[in-house]
């Protein structure tokens, strides 16, 4: 016959388990429970999804990441070669080897003024890093949101 007795170490252990986990659950609870503000917030953000899918959308449908794009476009606003190599290495060495710094690579797009600028900036990063730019945005770094939020930047630059 088996012996029924059990260890009690071994009750006291699980015991205090349990009641470490759930506690920690009340503690989480509290302090991560969500505001209204907090919830009208997801629920403006959940509106803002759309605007990003559409700019996405735009994004592929013009392809102004394409490097040769500038070149099709007649009396095209481009850069000077020089600040189309310190732009494309800025967004280059924004990927971070624990951090990566997106405000830098928003920054970049925010001081263009033309599409025909971010095709140029495109080919100066191909030439540089033999990679393309939104290739290497979307497969190194940034997020999907990230990437309607660059895309959103880009489309409302001067076509």
């Amino acid at each position: 016959m088996a012996n029924n007795n059990i260890d009690p170490k071994l009750l006291m252990y699980g015991a205090i388990g349990a009641a470490v986990l759930l506690f920690s659950k009340k503690i989480t609870d509290y302090f991560f429970k969500k505001s209204g503000a907090e919830i009208e917030q997801e629920n403006r953000d959940e509106g803002h999804i759309k605007e990003l899918s559409d700019a996405l959308k735009e994004m592929q449908k013009e392809d102004y990441f394409n490097p040769t794009y500038f070149r099709n476009v007649p009396g095209a606003k481009i850069l000077t070669v020089q600040s189309g190599d310190l732009l494309a290495n800025k967004i280059h060495e924004a990927k971070g080897f624990f951090n990566d710094d997106e405000a830098a690579v928003y920054g970049v797009f925010q001081a263009l003024t033309f599409r025909t600028q971010v095709s140029f900036i495109a080919w100066r990063f191909y030439t540089l890093y033999n990679k393309s730019l939104i290739g290497y945005l979307q497969e190194n770094f940034l997020n999907e949101q990230e990437i309607a939020n660059v895309a959103i930047l880009c489309n409302r630059l001067k076509k």
